[in-house]
């Protein structure tokens, strides 16, 4: 089923940072990589992966993509069955109310 991102307080199931288990707060995943091997991470444990300083980041200055190289963008679901994530918008394809549902999240 796709997402409906205009239902007000949209909370998805299943929408969960891998590594720490944080649930609805903004997460990154791996630009270009099979949905099999997908992870969706949270600011800190990308951070952590990328070896980046994000001590500086706040809700009101996310930046879309984690550099370096454009390796994770927003985890924007796409569609969901029972619970899990089956697929994410493609950067470039995420529609306006995807941004704004995203956009909405916390950062931490």
């Amino acid at each position: 089923m796709m997402v409906k991102y205009g239902v007000s307080g949209l909370r998805i199931a299943g929408y969960k940072c891998d590594v720490c288990s944080k649930s609805n707060v903004k997460l990154w995943r791996l630009n270009n990589v099979l949905m099999s091997q997908q992870r969706k991470l949270c600011i800190d444990d990308a951070a952590r992966r990328l070896r980046i300083n994000v001590s500086g980041v706040r809700n009101s200055n996310v930046p879309r993509f984690l550099e370096p190289g454009r390796l994770m963008v927003p985890a924007v679901p796409l569609r969901v069955k029972r619970d899990r994530i089956n697929n994410y918008w493609l950067y470039d394809s995420v529609p306006e109310a995807g941004w704004r549902w995203w956009d909405s999240l916390p950062l931490r």
